[in-house]
């Protein structure tokens, strides 16, 4: 799992973060598969030791902008992510406090502490 650091910032809190998250799907009773291409279409794929479904997400770092506003750092498609079948590619969103969900499949009621296991009940995982 050890992918390195940097001397760039956003590429050591990117690293931390995808850590954080294989850690906390694996604690949550998921298997995970980190893709080992440095530049791959997506980061990892999750799947549900239950039903065996496979899940294709790109990590994002939730960044707080001040205290009212949020924006996910480069969660949009890249080109080259965009032709895939079926759930295609989502992003598993982590936020500061290491609330993790995938985004657009939470209601915003949704405590922050539930958000990852109703997404992933959502999409049949």
């Amino acid at each position: 799992l050890w992918s390195g650091l940097s001397d760039n910032p956003g590429h050591t809190k990117g690293n931390i973060t995808m850590h954080y998250a294989i850690s906390k799907l694996l604690e949550e009773g998921y298997n995970v598969y980190q893709n080992t291409e440095y530049h791959g279409q997506f980061d990892l794929i999750i799947e549900s030791r239950k039903t065996k479904k496979l899940l294709r997400v790109d990590v994002k770092s939730l960044n707080y902008i001040d205290n009212t506003k949020t924006r996910i750092s480069g969660a949009t498609l890249r080109a080259n992510q965009r032709d895939y079948p079926e759930e295609g590619i989502l992003f598993l969103i982590v936020d500061s406090d290491g609330c993790m969900w995938i985004q657009g499949h939470i209601s915003q009621s949704t405590p922050r502490e539930e958000r990852l296991k109703e997404s992933m009940k959502k999409l049949g995982m």
